[in-house]
Formats: C-alpha cells, structure tokens, sequence
C-alpha cells in the first residue's frame, strides 16, 4: 500500500476526529463561559486550534494533491472526488467560519456561537465524509 495514502487517511481521520470533538463539546461548552472572559478564551482557542491543526492540515492537504498528481493504486476519481471536498471544506472555512470567530473575538454573541454551533455540522459531516472517502481508497486497493 502506498505510503502517501497511509499517511493521508491518518491526517483526514485525525481532522475528522478534531472536528467531531469541536462540534459535540467544544462549541456547544462556548457559552458556558463567562462573558468576562470570552474574549480571552477565544483567542486562546484560536492559538491552541492553529497549533494543533498546523502540521494535520498540510500533511492531509499535500498528501491529498500527491494522490491527484502522482497517481498510484487509488483509482483517480477517488483521489479527485477526495481532493474536491477538502478544497471545498477549507473554502467554506474561509468565508465562513474564520469571520465568526473573528466575530466572537471581539466578544461573545449568543446568536453568532448558535449559528457555529448549527453551521458547523457541514464540516464535521464533511470530514467524516471525507474519512468514508479515503476508506474506500483503502479498499479499492486491498
């Protein structure tokens, strides 16, 4: 088995794990915390995400364009259909969830965790989606 696709289902199910995590605890805990302190725990929150995520995301995201770019045992289309959903999942990321919590760094706002809470589900089911994904990588090549 190719190593790239080794270490790609280790990083996209690692990022789906983050995901899942931050979607069932730590959103939903947001307003759980003081008013007070929002916005130190915010930007806390974005550091220690950006900390953790700085060595997942390129390891997925390069090993995502290696399988598109070099390609080995994994039928292209996986590779394509696999590719496609992250650069959607890292726009969607941009437009919108990097502006809430830009947003929320300013301050807490009941309406705007709600609606990170409700919204982010797109990614958290679009990484396990993902994971599906590179799971039939797997077994398309044995």
């Amino acid at each position: 088995m190719d190593a790239a696709l080794l270490i790609h289902g280790g990083a996209t199910w690692a990022m789906a794990g983050v995901l899942i995590m931050v979607q069932i605890v730590v959103y939903p805990a947001m307003a759980l915390v003081p008013p007070t302190a929002f916005r130190r725990y915010e930007r806390a929150y974005q550091r220690a995400m950006a900390r953790a995520l700085a060595t997942i995301a390129p390891i997925e995201a390069a090993t995502a364009i290696w399988l598109i770019v070099v390609p080995g045992e994994v039928p292209i289309w996986m590779s394509l259909a696999g590719g496609a959903m992250l650069g959607g999942l890292w726009l969607v990321t941009a437009i919108v969830f990097v502006p809430i919590h830009t947003a929320l760094g300013a301050g807490f706002d009941a309406p705007l965790q709600q609606r990170l809470v409700a919204t982010n589900w797109i990614r958290t089911i679009g990484w396990i989606i993902r994971g599906l994904i590179v799971a039939a990588m797997f077994a398309a090549v044995g």
